[in-house]
């Protein structure tokens, strides 16, 4: 049976995609639950009219991601901040403060949750920071940690 997706089921498809499911499937599961409907001729021109436009979107995003990774090739950021003796920090470097850092250079908001870091920074020296900016465009910056004098 022919459906249209209205949201995104694991192991069928993503939303407004038309799928070919089992009879059974589609009126026991997917109908009653709101997942999905026939896939009528309206159904099936509002899909392929959606996907369009996510695809535009998609485009977009991907464009300015790649903007922005242009932009920040090859930056260095340095941060100055109090550390002891061994070189260990007394306070971290953590996500929200790259992210502020990279706002700065870039003069519009970034959100911190682009910026890969396991842990918040707490040793000086030089790090590299992955920055993932969606649709699959990714760049690095590098941070510097100095001790203030």
């Amino acid at each position: 049976m022919k459906i249209v997706l209205k949201e995104n089921v694991p192991g069928v498809g993503e939303m407004n995609e038309v799928c070919d499911v089992a009879v059974g499937y589609a009126r026991n599961y997917l109908f009653p639950r709101g997942l999905a409907v026939p896939a009528t001729k309206a159904a099936v021109l509002k899909a392929k009219k959606f996907a369009e436009r996510r695809k535009l979107r998609r485009a977009k995003s991907r464009t300015r991601a790649e903007l922005v990774a242009q932009a920040l090739q090859g930056k260095i950021f340095t941060f100055r901040v109090k550390a002891g003796e061994t070189g260990r920090l007394y306070g971290s470097i953590t996500s929200q403060d790259v992210t502020e850092a990279i706002e700065k250079v870039l003069g519009v908001d970034f959100d911190k949750r682009q910026v890969v870091m396991e842990q918040p920074l707490r040793e000086l020296g030089e790090q590299d920071i992955e920055l993932k900016l969606g649709e699959g465009v990714s760049a690095q910056v590098r941070v510097v940690i100095k001790a203030e004098e």
